[in-house]
């Protein structure tokens, strides 16, 4: 039996974290890097003040250093990181020189992917749709192919809800506490002790972004964290085949919404789908908020208002526990989805208005 994570190595984890964001930003003061970060400028900027977005730098930073100290507690951690290493390079050079093109991003990520699926793919999770998983089971390529394709939607997906002061950190710790209330209810303390250990560095990260931001997570920052969550969830549903796969759907509902109903909103009005715009529900908020405070205020208030979309999920498992049955999954996937459509609508028509 695999014993919790000792304290001391959470006070690791939040030390190292808040240490290195302190350096980070002590770095950001170089003219060299402020030179490149007042000429970041892109249409789904909603953020005022210059801030570095090397944040989550951090993160990694003590991500490693907890796989080192940990006495092999966290391998499977450590070697998807090793993955992360294109992502970290081109994503990383996005965040401080803005010239990466988003199809060069792309390929990296699917790369990336590839890697961490294909290092499990003797492991990955059964699908419950009758036809599909007998088609993933008699031609296993296939079930490779789509968790990698689901994986590098997946990252993209939190790196598209990363625009408001902490709205993505709120999103991916809820996203980790429904993880260790549902390890915790399966007995399994190897994945309790991945997921509390994210939170935590997720914790710490929120401290420096929210609602004082003085360092962003980034794109690297976003694309690793949603990554190294992704692989998380395939390896624990793998592991657990006995689950339904719905309810990882149900944990990563918002992000993967907010994905699903960008495209087709793009799609509905014939623009390309890797083309930027700042028509998602945070933006739409943020624009709402502007009308009665100032862009700073007003980009803090957005994660609160946002917070019966983030929080969603975890209210949904509190209500009805982790044992669920597919009706109660497809009800609450079709009440967020509900919910969301007659927030976003009314947004809209609100904004229309004035």
């Amino acid at each position: 039996m695999v014993r919790l994570m000792e304290f001391s190595l959470l006070f690791l984890a939040v030390s190292s974290n808040i240490v290195s964001n302190l350096i980070l930003i002590k770095l950001f003061d170089i003219n060299f890097f402020k030179n490149y970060q007042h000429q970041y400028n892109s249409i789904q900027k909603i953020h005022v003040d210059v801030t570095p977005r090397i944040g989550g730098l951090s993160v990694l930073f003590s991500l490693i250093l907890m796989c080192i100290y940990s006495n092999g507690l966290f391998n499977l951690l450590l070697r998807n990181i090793y993955f992360l290493l294109p992502v970290i390079i081109f994503s990383l050079k996005e965040d401080i020189f803005h010239n990466t093109a988003p199809l060069t991003r792309m390929m990296v990520i699917l790369i990336t992917s590839s890697l961490m699926v294909t290092f499990i793919a003797h492991e990955l999770p059964t699908l419950d749709i009758i036809y599909i998983n007998d088609l993933f089971v008699k031609y296993p390529i296939l079930s490779i192919i789509f968790f990698i394709l689901c994986l590098s939607t997946f990252a993209n997906s939190i790196n598209l809800i990363d625009g408001a002061n902490g709205l993505m950190l709120f999103s991916t710790i809820t996203i980790c506490i429904n993880y260790i209330f549902l390890s915790n209810s399966l007995g399994d303390t190897i994945f309790i002790n991945y997921w509390i250990l994210l939170s935590v560095i997720l914790m710490s990260q929120l401290f420096f972004n929210y609602p004082f931001p003085r360092v962003f997570i980034g794109d690297q920052g976003s694309y690793s964290i949603a990554l190294i969550i992704g692989i998380l969830s395939i390896s624990f549903f793998g592991f657990y085949n006995s689950l339904l796969s719905w309810i990882a759907v149900l944990i990563l509902i918002y992000p993967i919404f907010e994905l699903l109903f960008t495209v087709f909103r793009r799609l509905l009005n014939k623009r390309k789908i890797s083309e930027p715009d700042n028509q998602h529900i945070h933006q739409l908020f943020f624009k709402q908020m502007c009308k009665f405070y100032s862009p700073s205020v007003s980009n803090n208030l957005v994660s609160i208002l946002l917070l019966p979309i983030w929080i969603f999920p975890l209210v949904w498992f509190f209500i009805f526990g982790y044992n669920l049955s597919l009706f109660q999954i497809f009800s609450g996937i079709i009440v967020f989805i509900i919910g969301y459509l007659l927030i976003y609508f009314f947004l809209k028509y609100n904004l229309k208005k004035t």
